[in-house]
């Protein structure tokens, strides 16, 4: 099962952190537990050499992505441990509009009243981003969360849904 990670660049802290906290506890405690089920894809520029020396073992880092379409054609989940901010996140919307399963802290969630389990997992520790990880080795789980996240996206991100509200914005 291939996970991804999502950060622009890494100049920015709160990717730098979530790239921190996924490469240095979450994956490698998951990877302990569910040997050769999970393979961890960290993206974006500029990841410090310090953590690009630890991803190995079913880590690895695949700096900036030119053809991120091509890219998520193979993944399979999205991971963002992002402790920060209380918006929801481009990574986050676009992996819910490109229909993937995804696991993201409470404050991702950006005012959206999304359900665990499901349109997506949501987990604040270390300890529950590892079992919601780990909980995805059933196939029902992640196609249940990734029907889930599709329908939410055509219902919160839909041109329909843009129009109208673009409509009562400017009382058209």
């Amino acid at each position: 099962i291939d996970l991804f990670y999502l950060g622009a660049s890494y100049n920015v802290i709160f990717h730098l952190r979530g790239a921190e906290l996924l490469i240095e506890q979450i994956a490698p405690r998951v990877l302990m537990q569910a040997k050769d089920k999970f393979r961890f894809h960290i993206c974006g520029s500029k990841l410090p050499q310090r953590l690009i020396d630890k991803c190995k073992g079913g880590i690895s880092y695949e700096d900036y992505v030119d053809d991120l379409d091509n890219f998520l054609s193979g993944m399979d989940v999205g991971v963002f441990p992002v402790k920060t901010g209380k918006t929801m996140k481009g990574k986050v919307f676009e992996s819910l509009a490109r229909g993937f399963p995804i696991i993201i802290s409470r404050n991702c969630l950006g005012g959206y009243n999304l359900v665990d389990g499901q349109e997506v997992l949501l987990a604040d520790s270390v300890a529950e981003f590892v079992e919601k990880i780990v909980s995805l080795s059933d196939p029902k789980l992640r196609e249940r969360l990734a029907l889930g996240a599709y329908a939410l996206a055509q219902r919160e991100f839909s041109e329909a849904k843009i129009r109208s509200v673009l409509k009562t914005v400017i009382n058209i």
